[in-house]
């Protein structure tokens, strides 16, 4: 393949501006420069012009990265999420786009209920009790990838020197706070590691495992697995303690090691923890931490409805309990069922669509019922039209488009979005809105509805 050619197909107007529009022109976040979508969608054109001239000429640089912290819990550090500018991200965007082609073999395209739906078929199977299991987590993944390895793999099918400089500096390139001093990051560099958030994030990591990852997938006597950092071996004794001894050697050569305090290793009766989820034998259900941690999450939004009532009709003078009310069950019947836009599944019962443990959605719809006994406002009960896991489970399963799911894709016309955004509270009833602030509100909203159910599922492993 003439990989030069085959990225300067990706440098033309046409193929720039389509990546634009169907992957930043709808998302918020600004970079280190403080320059919006919005913003950046004035002069378009005159960006494009740059991010060509300068990816053909070879001297494109990056700006900095914006640091943004992610909690993983009180007992864990947060992690670091880099934010890229606008300029940045399409042109982030051209380089996955053509590592994806270059690299197909290495694109992940397996969801986590493939893997727990493979682990299934084994752990089921009959003699599954001879079986041990191991699980390891790689101990900071990202940050430990080696650049120099990284890039003899990317040089094996990539022999352009300006393709392979733009991805070396998107690599080192800085992650810094937002009031950063700008002498104390100058002559700084990244040695070591891939920024997490990023497009090309993903697949430089995989690029990066792809030989242990062939290597692995060719054993017979044991079953491997890896879902990002999360690596799951399953087999006889003997064949999973050689497999372990060879992991660990060939992730040292990979500069990376596993995380001994996430190690776990035992028969396959006493069940395994993975990805959230918990299987056995027999059951297949969701860690203990993990459902308590949604639990909390549902807690939260009672409470938040509790107590941000009054100050929300203070802000929004045509809001009303009524309406309030009617607001908060639609909220709570997204949190139940997930959501659906464009071909993308969202929201916890999804995520743990594999499970066979029905009392625990019984057991959820109790919770749900007992947190509106609680409200004075419903009555001291659970007003009719809240939705039910029960159902939703069997619904995202079998009949996910069937109606019982809120799905976006539903809101095809401008009157179907206008009265979407009325009924959420969202219109001000005395106040005109012209179609562009109608699309542009309703793409606000749903990003803003299904990243929240993103939040549900983003710590599960």
């Amino acid at each position: 393949m003439n990989t030069t050619r085959s990225f300067s197909k990706y440098l033309s107007k046409r193929v720039i501006k389509k990546l634009f529009y169907d992957y930043l022109s709808t998302k918020n976040g600004k970079g280190i420069d403080g320059l919006t979508t919005e913003k950046f969608i004035v002069g378009l054109d005159d960006h494009i012009e740059v991010i060509i001239r300068k990816s053909k000429h070879g001297n494109y640089k990056f700006s900095r990265y914006l640091e943004l912290l992610k909690s993983k819990g009180r007992d864990s550090k947060p992690r670091v999420i880099s934010l890229a500018t606008v300029r940045d991200k399409l042109v982030l965007l051209l380089i996955k786009e053509f590592l994806h082609s270059v690299f197909n073999d290495s694109v992940n395209r397996k969801l986590p209920n493939n893997y727990i739906r493979e682990v299934k078929s084994i752990i089921g199977k009959p003699g599954s009790k001879d079986l041990y299991l191991y699980k390891a987590d790689i101990t900071k993944f990202y940050d430990s990838i080696n650049h120099g390895i990284l890039l003899m793999r990317l040089r094996k099918r990539i022999k352009s020197k300006r393709v392979l400089m733009l991805i070396d500096r998107s690599m080192k390139n800085l992650t810094v706070p937002l009031n950063y001093k700008r002498e104390n990051y100058r002559l700084m560099i990244n040695e070591k590691g891939v920024p997490q958030g990023l497009s090309i994030s993903n697949i430089l990591a995989n690029i990066y495992m792809a030989g242990l990852d062939k290597r692995f997938n060719a054993k017979k006597r044991v079953k491997y697995l890896r879902y990002v950092d999360d690596i799951l071996l399953l087999g006889k004794k003997p064949n999973v303690d050689k497999a372990i001894q060879e992991l660990k050697l060939r992730l040292k050569a990979l500069d990376l090691e596993v995380n001994k305090t996430k190690e776990d290793y035992k028969s396959g009766v006493e069940g395994l923890e993975y990805l959230g989820y918990f299987l056995n034998d027999h059951m297949v259900t969701v860690r203990k931490s993990t459902v308590e941690r949604f639990i909390k999450s549902i807690s939260a939004m009672f409470s938040h409805f509790k107590n941000s009532k009054h100050k929300r009709i203070e802000r929004h003078p045509w809001l009303n309990e009524k309406l309030l009310k009617a607001i908060f069950v639609a909220e709570i019947n997204e949190k139940i069922t997930g959501a659906i836009s464009e071909k993308k599944r969202y929201g916890w019962i999804f995520y743990f669509m594999e499970i066979n443990d029905l009392g625990l959605l019984y057991k959820l719809d109790s919770i749900v019922n007992e947190f509106f006994k609680r409200l004075p406002e419903f009555n001291y009960q659970s007003p009719r039209g809240v939705k039910r896991f029960i159902r939703a489970h069997f619904e995202a399963k079998f009949n996910s488009e069937g109606g019982y799911i809120h799905n976006y894709n539903k809101y095809k016309e401008i009157d179907q979005k206008i009265e979407y955004l009325r009924i959420m509270g969202y219109l001000h009833p005395k106040k005109q809105y012209s179609v562009p602030e109608i699309e542009k509100l309703f793409l606000k909203v749903r990003k803003r509805h299904l990243d929240q159910l993103e939040v549900d599922v983003a710590t599960m492993s």
